[in-house]
């Protein structure tokens, strides 16, 4: 009768042990596949709203967030659109890779000067774009500056065949409602107006 008993209440222990693995199991494995979808997700939000190359910003995240400040969040807002000068050259001379490793480079230097106020994302191609919040006009120039001294400290600090040169053009309001689009026009026409200076400069020295 002892022993029956002593069995009993063994195989009760064992079973109750083997409950409890078999529940925690599941849980772990129910956590594991929780986890795994909350990572799925995270990175899906991270595709659809980051460039690939350069992992900035993309034109889709750049675009939502305008949209808010043109319709919703009314903030003073400087803009400012750099263009990579020379990348069809460098495709041509050395090849995509090298052209595609120039355009990361640029990034780089663009992504160092990312804030809570500073958003830097990549349009497509060769192209870039800063948006500032709640700073005043001759800080954004003063922005302007910092990124030209930094393309110059990074091309002395990396004496390579690839060199990052940026053309620059900004526009700044201060209200961001129903002004977007004119700020883009007008950064844009200035960014052009850089570059055609620097081209005009090389003519100029030759």
């Amino acid at each position: 009768m002892t022993n029956l008993l002593f069995f009993s209440t063994g195989f009760m222990l064992g079973a109750i042990i083997l409950c409890i693995y078999i529940f925690f199991d599941r849980k772990k494995a129910r956590n594991k596949k929780m986890s795994d979808q909350i990572k799925l997700q995270k990175d899906l939000e991270y595709q659809i709203t980051h460039d690939y190359l350069t992992g900035l910003y993309n034109r889709r995240y750049l675009a939502k967030k305008l949209d808010n400040f043109d319709e919703e969040c009314n903030e003073m807002i400087g803009l400012i659109i750099c263009d990579l000068d020379e990348l069809k050259q460098v495709n041509d001379r050395l090849g995509h890779k090298m052209g595609d490793r120039l355009i990361i480079e640029a990034a780089n230097i663009l992504r160092s000067f990312s804030a809570d106020n500073v958003i830097v994302a990549r349009l497509g191609g060769d192209e870039f774009a800063i948006v500032i919040t709640g700073q005043e006009e001759w800080q954004i120039e003063e922005l302007v500056d910092d990124i030209s001294n930094k393309v110059i400290q990074y091309n002395q600090s990396n004496r390579s065949v690839l060199s990052v040169k940026l053309s620059m053009g900004y526009a700044y309001s201060y209200y961001s409602m129903g002004m977007v689009d004119e700020l883009f026009h007008l950064a844009d026409k200035n960014m052009y107006k850089d570059k055609n200076r620097k081209k005009q400069s090389l003519t100029n020295n030759y």
